[in-house]
């Protein structure tokens, strides 16, 4: 199961649930009673609450502040690029002729630095190769005055346009799930943010 529920009184097991995938349109998900062969499908408000995250969805140890970013690097098969702030105006690494899409980098800025995850995916342990986490599908580094963030994400969730992620520097191995919107803003092919020369 990707998720598992026990409802316990005084120590003593009562009910356990266990919830698989979701359906094709990615907004139920299938579940089943401990123990029972029967299968169901759960409806939209109670995926949403069961599969919800209690815990904290910050996903960096310490604030990110968007402003204090000063380069950001995106290593992938198809999508690879390197920005850098330089006088307060962001250049190309590779190539500072070209043209950049300062709304939409200042928006991907926005994105990573208050992002925050869906939902855990596994605490730890997680066989990161199942994720595409393992090799990494895409890196994103973020230099700051005070060091650098580390994001890697994997493969997108099945049936959605959701991307497994992890924190390079957490040693547990936690995997988690980025929504839909912040996956369209962050993972923004790099022809959309370099536009060519001047």
């Amino acid at each position: 199961p990707e998720t598992r529920w026990q409802i316990k009184n005084a120590g003593k097991l009562l009910l356990e649930i266990n919830l698989g995938k979701r359906d094709e349109s990615a907004t139920r998900c299938y579940a089943q009673i401990a123990g029972k062969d029967l299968v169901f499908l759960l409806d939209v408000k109670q995926t949403n609450w069961l599969q919800g995250e209690f815990r904290s969805r910050t996903v960096w140890a310490t604030p990110l502040d968007a402003v204090q970013i000063d380069s950001i690097k995106v290593t992938s098969l198809n999508n690879n690029f390197e920005l850098a702030k330089r006088n307060n105006v962001w250049v190309s690494v590779p190539k500072p002729t070209d043209r950049i899409n300062d709304v939409l980098v200042n928006a991907m800025l926005a994105s990573l630095s208050g992002l925050k995850l869906e939902r855990y995916v596994v605490d730890k342990g997680a066989s990161l190769n199942l994720f595409g986490l393992d090799p990494v599908e895409t890196t994103i580094e973020i230099g700051t005055p005070m060091g650098k963030r580390t994001l890697l994400i994997g493969r997108q969730e099945g049936g959605s346009k959701k991307y497994y992620a992890r924190v390079a520097d957490n040693k547990q191995g936690d995997v988690f799930l980025i929504s839909e919107a912040d996956s369209m803003i962050i993972m923004k092919p790099a022809a959309s943010l370099i536009k060519g020369e001047k």
